[in-house]
């Protein structure tokens, strides 16, 4: 009677429903990691915390864009355009009549682009060359797909630029495609769109596909941005994000430029009615905001030069340059992790992005972004009392 016992029970085990047996073996492994803005977090979220984690353009101001909100509400009960035609319309316009409507896609912010590029052209053991350190989530998505992610490291003694001929040589094993971010994220440095466009041809002799985001390009100029010269290569992707210079990342839209026959690729992947009626419309409006553009540009011009230099006045800070509203700076020689800097700034209402889970740099590197000049200022003397 025991044995009989026994001989069920394990029988119930073995019947047993393993998650693990049935789900993509891909995902076993597979480890998100942090980002900034993560506000909700029970140890953060507290009132008078002031956020330069995310590097997000404060100076949207919503108040003139709210008939055009309130107006796109009232289509809430109806379904979106799932080709956002009137925003291709609108950003056709934005790149003057450079690109058409076939150029375009539209999605539900940089992330979901990422996916979808990588969903079309990425398959099980593809090699895949990423330029680190960088957003993490070309990795994680390369990786969800089962490709081999090879590493080209940006180096601190360079400023984190690309090395174009390491690069071309890692190229010249033929992988899939390379990530590129320019300028890159988390140390805003613009790479030479010259040497850009020479990698790009370089990539296309080769056969291999060149994802580029330039999620942070508006705030260095769109005469720096390579999205208008998707009509000549047909091995290059372009996104863009209304995320970070236009302020708006909880409506989730980004767009991205190619090939048309490209284009025609990532649709297949894409999900029906990808961005909401609420976004669309104001995406529109934005567009057209020449003043906001203008502004944008001058004052984190202006604003990341003075909030660089008063920190590098802080003895052992190390701030690298960048084109962008955010710095990365080095602490090492504060003899300071910057995930001792992150919690003491913590303890006093201040969240910073601590970089040390990016891929190719250490426990010495944070991440700020610019926000106005009072808020600035004290961003500066918290980090001058922590440091000192």
């Amino acid at each position: 009677m025991i044995r009989l016992l026994k001989q069920f029970r394990k029988k119930l085990v073995s019947d047993k429903l393993k998650l693990t047996e049935l789900v993509d073996k891909n995902l076993l492994k597979l480890k998100r990691k942090s980002h900034g803005g993560e506000i909700y977090k029970d140890e953060i979220n507290k009132s008078g915390l002031l956020d330069f984690s995310t590097n997000i353009n404060h100076l949207l101001e919503l108040e003139p864009y709210m008939n055009s909100i309130m107006k796109s509400l009232t289509r809430i009960s109806r379904y979106p355009d799932s080709d956002s035609m009137q925003l291709k319309k609108s950003l056709v316009e934005y790149f003057q009549n450079i690109l058409t409507p076939n150029n375009l896609i539209i999605g539900g912010g940089s992330i979901d682009l990422i996916n979808i590029f990588v969903s079309t052209f990425v398959q099980e053991k593809d090699k895949i060359v990423v330029c680190q350190p960088t957003f993490s989530e070309y990795e994680w998505a390369i990786k969800k797909r089962g490709g081999v992610v090879i590493n080209e490291y940006r180096l601190p003694e360079r400023n984190f630029q690309l090395n174009f001929q390491s690069l071309k040589k890692q190229l010249a094993k033929k992988p899939k495609c390379v990530f590129i971010c320019n300028p890159n994220n988390p140390n805003g440095y613009l790479d030479n769109i010259e040497a850009m466009e020479d990698l790009i041809c370089y990539a296309k002799e080769r056969k291999i596909m060149v994802f580029l985001d330039e999620a942070f390009i508006e705030f260095a100029g769109e005469e720096n941005s390579l999205i208008t010269k998707v009509k000549q290569y047909e091995n290059l992707f372009v996104i863009r994000s209304f995320t970070k210079f236009f302020g708006i990342p909880g409506l989730r839209i980004g767009f991205g430029g190619g090939n048309p026959k490209l284009i025609n690729f990532l649709k297949k992947v894409q999900t029906l009615w990808p961005v909401n009626n609420v976004a669309q419309e104001l995406a529109e409006e934005l567009l057209n905001s020449k003043d906001f553009i203008k502004n944008s540009v001058r004052y984190f011009k202006e604003e990341c030069k003075f909030v660089s230099e008063e920190l590098a006045k802080i003895k052992g800070l190390k701030i690298y340059p960048t084109s962008t509203n955010y710095l990365l700076i080095n602490t090492e020689n504060t003899s300071l992790s910057s995930k001792y800097i992150t919690n003491q700034m913590l303890k006093q209402n201040i969240l910073v992005r601590d970089c040390s889970n990016y891929n190719g740099l250490d426990d010495y590197y944070i991440r700020v972004a610019i926000k106005s000049r009072d808020l600035n200022c004290k961003l500066i003397r918290t980090f001058n009392s922590v440091c000192n």
